[in-house]
């Protein structure tokens, strides 16, 4: 977690990483976190079940969708990857928010959503179901997307029932977005 200096509270974003395994997207966290402190948010980027520091808690993702690509062919891959981030891993960031939402240098009613790749596809989910600001998808299901109709279904939905605004992008970095300024709030 990064927290801006000055007087709190603080709007916040959650950030959910993407599928990277082991420890990788605290590389993502110790340049994202910097940049959204310096320009007055707090930033919270919780590990989902299997990755990071929640590696115990259940297998990784890549290894649960590649098992049931191997018995089961791409259908089954993909029917696994949905199921486990509308479940599982939306429930871990939904519970990442209420901790997030209790904190006194939070501003509760300023909290977006952000995250890239299966982070991006969390992010949008999460827009559709807890009342985040604002949410932000970068490049949510962009590897995924051509052989997974249910996805397709399951974004497109999200989207339309999201409770705040929505930004998506596929850039080579969010860093240019927040250089950009796409996260200045008044």
């Amino acid at each position: 977690m990064y927290r801006p200096d000055g007087v709190s509270p603080f709007p916040a974003v959650v950030y959910n990483h993407g599928s990277a395994p082991g420890m990788l997207s605290k590389e993502a966290f110790d340049v994202l976190g910097p940049v959204f402190a310096q320009n007055g948010w707090v930033f919270f980027g919780p590990y989902r079940r299997g990755q990071g520091l929640s590696a115990s808690a259940r297998k990784y993702i890549g290894d649960e969708i590649a098992a049931a690509t191997t018995t089961g062919g791409i259908a089954s891959g993909a029917g696994t990857m949905v199921r486990l981030l509308e479940t599982d891993h939306l429930n871990d960031q939904l519970a990442a928010l209420a901790w997030l939402r209790t904190q006194r240098f939070v501003k509760p009613d300023r909290i977006a959503v952000a995250g890239n790749s299966f982070g991006g596809i969390e992010a949008i989910l999460g827009a559709e179901r807890a009342s985040y600001c604002a949410a932000i998808d970068s490049a949510g299901g962009a590897q995924s997307w051509a052989q997974a109709p249910e996805l397709q279904s399951l974004m497109t939905r999200s989207v339309r029932n999201s409770r705040g605004q929505s930004f998506s992008f596929r850039l080579r970095t969010i860093t240019t977005c927040l250089r950009a300024g796409f996260f200045r709030m008044p």
